[in-house]
């Protein structure tokens, strides 16, 4: 009777540390603890979002497996069924960003800004889709406001760093 409760102690302890994990949000150095249920979905979202969905997932991991094509078919997918997922169109239009589809970006960014207001992934999102065209000045732009509303995201930090340092993938149009 004793090592059974032992055991279960020893179980749940472990169930604990195991599911504990899950829900931590990863931490930036100096930032405060932030508890979040779903760390690999974008925190800066609302969680209305339509996590539910099929194509929105689908897409995500085709944008994150660089399948941009992919990623861009099920986010228009995504936007066609619930046209109100802001972040859906963000990824449309990171998506359109990266198949060299600028004019379709754009459309889908101020939908996106429509939707959500001014949040920092949409800025880096958007600087990042400035340096794939070449225009390194309208990108340190976009980016130093994504930076001033999260100073602390890595992401932003290296996409400032590759837009100040003119790294010549960007500018000589590949």
């Amino acid at each position: 009777m004793v090592r059974g409760l032992k055991l279960a102690g020893i179980g749940f302890l472990l169930a604990g540390g195991l599911f504990g994990g899950l829900f931590a949000a990863p931490r930036v150095h100096g930032e405060p603890f932030r508890w979040a249920p779903f760390p690999y979905l974008e925190s800066e979202y609302d969680l209305r979002v339509y996590r539910d969905s099929d194509d929105f997932s689908r897409a995500r991991a085709h944008f994150i497996h660089g399948d941009y094509g992919l990623a861009e078919l099920y986010y228009l997918r995504a936007v066609e069924a619930t046209s109100q997922n802001s972040a859906a169109w963000a990824g449309l239009a990171a998506s359109y960003d990266r198949i060299g589809r600028y004019d379709l970006a754009a459309r889908a960014y101020r939908k996106a800004y429509r939707l959500g207001g001014t949040r920092y992934v949409l800025l880096n999102n958007q600087g990042y889709g400035r340096m794939l065209r070449g225009d390194r000045r309208g990108a340190l732009r976009l980016l130093y406001e994504a930076q001033y509303l999260a100073p602390g995201d890595p992401t932003i930090a290296n996409n400032i760093a590759i837009a100040g340092e003119g790294q010549a993938y960007f500018w000589n149009g590949h």
